[in-house]
């Protein structure tokens, strides 16, 4: 067994969402967060 993630991080069919989707910087935040909680997950 390996753990698994699913991260659903915003929906192109909300306009608000998707605006923000649209930026990059915005994405490398989500990113950056989804490393952070993957790497305290591992304890590292």
């Amino acid at each position: 067994r390996l753990p698994a993630a699913l991260a659903e991080v915003g929906y192109l069919s909300n306009p608000v969402e998707r605006r923000r989707l649209l930026d990059p910087a915005y994405r490398e935040r989500i990113a950056q967060g989804l490393l952070e909680g993957i790497y305290n997950f591992l304890g590292l």
